[in-house]
């Protein structure tokens, strides 16, 4: 039965990690942009005001395919805190990046409950038959 249901399923699940893959590259370059913060000629690195806006310190997005793990980390919602925003820039990116994983998450599980729905009707009827 689970095999059926993942069979159904395909084509939308395909087209969810679609776009998935999508957002991860669109909200990775947008915290990246939102908090790279200015080069530091002494040291070569990026820095970016503290949670506090009083000093500053490394930024931890420094590049966009790191920014990725940030935003896998945001949309499943695990937050681990090892990266975080701390401009407002970047704290709009991460509101916006929150919410579409909760859509994100939201979506595989209507897709895969009306598939599970869909297939035991079907075998229930094919039971009756029987």
């Amino acid at each position: 039965m689970f095999a059926q249901v993942m069979l159904k399923s395909f084509d939308a699940l395909l087209l969810l990690l679609f776009f998935v893959l999508l957002g991860v590259v669109i909200f990775g370059s947008m915290i990246y942009f939102a908090e790279i913060g200015t080069l530091d000629a002494a040291t070569g690195l990026y820095m970016r005001p503290t949670i506090r806006g009083d000093e500053l310190e490394v930024s931890p997005f420094s590049s966009i395919p790191a920014s990725f793990y940030w935003v896998v980390v945001t949309t499943t919602t695990l937050g681990y805190g090892d990266f975080y925003p701390t401009t407002v820039p970047g704290k709009f990116v991460a509101v916006v990046t929150m919410l579409s994983g909760i859509l994100v998450l939201a979506l595989p599980i209507t897709i895969i409950g009306s598939s599970t729905v869909f297939v035991l009707s079907v075998l229930s009827v094919c039971l009756v038959c029987a």
